[in-house]
């Protein structure tokens, strides 16, 4: 994990802070790069959260080392920002693998993953998992990556009328990912191929699932009402209303807030999108092959069609017996 050097313009900038709710272990691990302008590439910055599981050891173990190996990888890479991206996640994936191969006593662990760069006012990401990366702009809160859990074939089940929506909530697969980072190909990436113009007073914020603890609105209110604060003081605020729930079995929490430079308010060149476009932005969820972006829809709306009937078929069989 990396420290967030604690100056005041750092902790304004940015800040993470973490809480391990009622665990007694942290199985959360999230880090940083502030890369400094050298050999003709422009200063920029790198965030990353990974949420482990496989069990107390391991889920720390999975989670440390996917994003160390996903900055290391990022940072010695001269592609493009997306390539760049899905190289580092890749890595990330592959030290996993070799991890479980050096102790078999490890298999069976794994981690999401967020990574986020904001270059030149724009934002880009990579994510695998159900961990949230969020955008509040202008009082507004959006979530821009997509969840690879069963939360959201749950949320269309209740849509659909073939569920309630309190079977939704306490369903004890909503929380079941159907991809992670695990040493193996991974299902679902989300991936993005044009960055996201950033704004003036935009703040970016990426947390673990334990965050959601608080709904949308809650963050949002949160947020809002600290919007001219330093980042520090966000997330504290954040980790506070968390720890407030008093949840029985509160997971662990990470947050990082990040709070990006902008020369200039860009919504004046009309190149920026609204929050309203950044909600509703294609969160594609890619996969690890060179097919094109129309078949990689077309499959991934496969994959979740099909874990969806297998999901209805067991729900069926179960409240048939």
């Amino acid at each position: 994990m990396t420290a967030i050097p604690a100056n005041n313009t750092a902790s304004y900038r940015f800040c993470a802070r973490q809480s391990q709710g009622a665990r007694d272990y942290q199985e959360d691990d999230y880090g940083f790069l502030d890369a400094r302008e050298n050999d003709g590439e422009p200063e920029h910055t790198l965030l990353a959260v990974a949420d482990g599981m496989g069990g107390h050891a391991n889920g720390a173990r999975a989670s440390a080392i996917a994003a160390e190996a996903f900055i290391d990888a990022y940072q010695h890479s001269g592609e493009a920002t997306v390539k760049r991206l899905e190289g580092a996640l890749h890595h990330a994936n592959q030290r996993v693998a070799r991890a479980i191969a050096d102790e078999p006593a490890l298999a069976g662990m794994g981690t999401t993953l967020v990574g986020v760069v904001i270059r030149q006012e724009r934002l880009n990401w990579v994510s695998v998992g159900d961990s949230p990366l969020w955008l509040f702009r202008q009082g507004h809160l959006a979530q821009l990556n997509a969840d690879h859990s069963m939360a959201p074939l749950l949320q269309q089940m209740v849509v659909d009328g073939r569920i309630s929506a309190e079977e939704a909530a306490s369903d004890p697969k909503r929380n079941s990912l159907l991809s992670a980072v695990m040493g193996h190909d991974i299902e679902l990436i989300d991936l993005p191929s044009e960055p996201l113009a950033c704004q003036t007073g935009d703040l970016v914020i990426i947390g673990s699932d334990g965050l959601q603890t608080l709904s949308d609105a809650e963050i949002q209110t949160i947020v809002a009402g600290h919007s001219q604060d330093s980042a520090m003081k966000i997330s504290e605020a954040l980790i506070r209303a968390v720890d407030a729930k008093a949840k029985p079995g509160q997971d662990n929490v990470t947050v990082l807030v990040y709070r990006p430079t902008v020369g200039h308010d860009v919504r004046q060149s009309g190149s920026a999108a609204s929050i309203a476009e950044a909600d509703e932005r294609p969160k594609q969820s890619t996969g690890t092959s060179g097919i094109g972006l129309k078949q990689l829809g077309i499959i991934t709306l496969g994959l979740l069609a099909v874990v969806a009937l297998v999901y209805l078929l067991s729900l069926s069989m179960t409240t048939g017996q």
